[in-house]
């Protein structure tokens, strides 16, 4: 389970709808999060070796300006090259 953020983190609020995969010997999780009711939900990324236990970054990886809308759901593969694709819902 992937904790909410300290008090006073971008995350503090809102922790949900995860996309995870096991990828290089770890689990990679991003997902969505938000500080307030109304505020503009971004993407954070976390990493587990276990996947149970998750060390999440300190700022989200995806963000807009607060009057843009909001950012859920991203969805992320990685192709057989290596790269990393998300879809999200705005």
């Amino acid at each position: 389970m992937l904790p909410y953020g300290n008090e006073g983190d971008w995350d503090d609020f809102t922790v949900a709808l995860p996309s995870v995969m096991f990828d290089e010997n770890e689990f990679k999780m991003w997902y969505g999060g938000g500080n307030d009711p109304n505020s503009t939900a971004k993407i954070g990324f976390a990493s587990s070796d276990d996947g149970i236990s998750w060390e999440k970054l300190p700022d989200p990886i995806l963000e807009k300006h607060e009057n843009e809308g909001k950012l859920w759901n991203g969805q992320v593969v990685k192709s057989p090259e290596g790269y990393y694709y998300m879809w999200y819902t705005e």
